[in-house]
């Protein structure tokens, strides 16, 4: 590791960190001082300069950046929300590499958008035509309002949009064709609308909603869709994973009954979400679908389902074995697994299930709890009908106390002893 120290725009000095492996210098850190940082021609005897995911994370007072001609590789993540004062990134017209325009970092060919500074001083951000690839994170942390993206657009990388608090709607031309998914639009708190081009090829749009072309699969429901009551459309198949993270009005969700999955995280962190009416032909729930749902009380099923039944909200399997889903907000201070169940599943009672939940009575039927299925669970008392369950040992939660029968005493106490020693019990 070895540092140097560069002049910046002002008359100012900053200090950066670097590894040097070879022939390349990695810049792993820059001074909190920096203001206008202009990386240097050669550092070290390396005229080979690459700049690390972040640099930057000490720098809050920075404000531009010049990549000199020898710099050869960058990272989307060198800012974070800390860098709203950064309003340029400016490169030297020798750099092989990279170009910029309008302060915004480019691939030499103009082809692929890397990196807009988080302080782009415009609300609305057209990309030129010509651009084929939004890159990963390319608009991270970005203050904007609207995007207006070019015909020649194909390819929309992972985390493309990723915390752009004030954007509230994007329109994706015909010719994109990939790589839009749950991670797009990850805490775009204010998105409303999402519109597809009616000729694009492989996405479309309904009410705002961005679905498959074939209308299978629920791509992605903006954060800040202003409806209360969300009926999936018939014809679907799939909610996708996160599809309605972060969603903030909706309340009730009826899925059409031709929606047969719901991938992981597909309603997280829905604060205002109540209810959820699950579909006839639901086969499969991955795992986090309803976690940190705060208000989500009831789950239902639609009674011919052959694979799941509910009872009292909550969600098992269809012969009553597997305690499948509780959901977050379930009222009872008490709560007896039902005789019957042999199997908690993954993540079945999730860390905000337990909230208003004292004491937990287990049947004596149960044989197995999965991994995650009590994840964080805090109550005060856990009853045991009958011996030590399968997996027990996996499960990370604390009990005040817990309750086996004496005939039993001897492989609980040895259970205990065991999981103490994984700060599993108090």
């Amino acid at each position: 590791m070895g540092r140097c120290t560069v002049e910046l725009c002002d008359g100012k000095f900053a200090e950066l960190t670097y590894t040097r492996r070879r022939d390349t210098v990695t810049i792993t850190q820059c001074s909190s001082t920096a203001g206008d940082v202009v990386i240097p021609d050669e550092i070290a005897g390396c005229s080979r300069i690459k700049l690390s995911g972040r640099v930057f994370q000490r720098a809050d007072e920075l404000t531009s950046v010049t990549l000199s001609k020898n710099v050869v590789s960058v990272s989307s993540e060198m800012f974070d929300e800390r860098h709203l004062g950064v309003k340029a990134i400016y490169v030297t017209e020798e750099n092989a590499h990279f170009c910029a325009k309008d302060g915004v970092l480019y691939s030499k060919d103009g082809k692929t958008l890397l990196v807009v500074p988080p302080g782009y001083p415009k609300r609305d951000f057209v990309v030129p035509s010509g651009v084929t690839t939004i890159g990963t994170g390319a608009f991270l942390c970005c203050g904007i309002r609207s995007v207006t993206l070019p015909n020649s657009l194909r390819t929309v990388e992972g985390y493309a949009f990723l915390l752009c608090a004030w954007l509230t709607s994007v329109h994706f031309p015909k010719g994109v064709s990939s790589a839009i998914n749950e991670t797009t639009f990850l805490g775009c708190k204010r998105l409303e609308t999402i519109t597809v081009d009616p000729e694009n090829k492989t996405y479309c749009s309904k009410d705002g909603v961005l679905y498959s072309k074939d209308g299978k699969t629920l791509i992605v429901v903006p954060a800040n869709y202003r409806t209360l009551d969300f009926e999936v459309p018939d014809g679907v198949e799939t909610i996708g994973a996160r599809a309605f993270r972060e969603c903030a009005h909706i309340a009730f969700v009826k899925l059409a009954d031709s929606v047969k999955r719901l991938r992981h995280e597909a309603f997280y962190d829905c604060g205002r979400l109540e209810s959820v009416s699950l579909s006839k032909s639901l086969r499969g729930l991955d795992a986090f679908v309803f976690n940190c749902c705060s208000r989500l009380h009831t789950l239902s099923i639609d009674a011919e389902n052959p694979y799941y039944r509910a009872e009292d909200g909550i969600i098992y399997s269809k012969n009553g074995r597997k305690l499948v889903a509780v959901p977050p907000k379930y009222s009872k201070h008490s709560f007896e697994i039902p005789e019957g169940v042999t199997t908690l599943c993954r993540h079945a009672l999730m860390c905000d299930s337990c909230a208003d939940i004292h004491t937990i009575t287990f049947p004596k039927s149960l044989s197995e709890i999965r991994r995650f299925a009590l994840l964080h669970c805090e109550m005060r008392h856990a009853v045991f009908r009958g011996d030590v369950p399968k997996g027990l040992s996996e499960i990370h939660l604390k009990w005040s106390r817990v309750h086996y029968p004496e005939a039993y005493a001897s492989q609980w106490e040895a259970a205990i002893e065991r999981a103490k020693n994984r700060d599993i019990f108090a």
